[in-house]
């Protein structure tokens, strides 16, 4: 059994490539045993660093600010370690980038909306005291 250096599957003798990921089953120095297999998922050669994807920010948001803007934040920011993983990562630096608007779009309405709120209520309070 030959096995993948990419992903791990076991693959026939015969085989030049993973019949999973499409990656050469060969090693450098033709030989290939289980013991050799290395598992480098996120530590691909030439990957960009994995985009911070904002979670933190978009459920505070959620919690604190507007709840429907910070729901759309943790969205997208679900979708970037995903997107990363398959190695799509320009739509990952995408979604962490939306997760990142969306959750300031939810904090700053919510500030707007109070400030609104005060000024409404100080002239309210301020036309029942004339």
């Amino acid at each position: 059994m030959n096995f993948c250096t990419k992903c791990g599957n076991k693959n026939s003798e015969e085989s030049l490539f993973c019949a999973k990921c499409g990656t050469s089953v060969q090693m450098q120095d033709g030989t290939q045993t289980e013991q050799s297999f290395e598992y480098r998922s996120q530590n691909i050669t030439n990957q960009p660093p994995k985009p911070e994807n904002n979670l933190v920010w978009a459920v505070l948001c959620t919690v604190l600010c507007c709840m429907p803007l910070g729901i759309v934040a943790i969205v997208y920011s679900t979708k970037v370690d995903s997107a990363y993983a398959e190695g799509r990562q320009e739509d990952a630096k995408d979604y962490a980038n939306k997760a990142k608007n969306w959750a300031i779009a939810g904090a700053l309405s919510s500030t707007i909306i109070m400030v609104i709120y005060v000024i409404f209520m100080l002239a309210v309070g301020v036309g029942t005291a004339l």
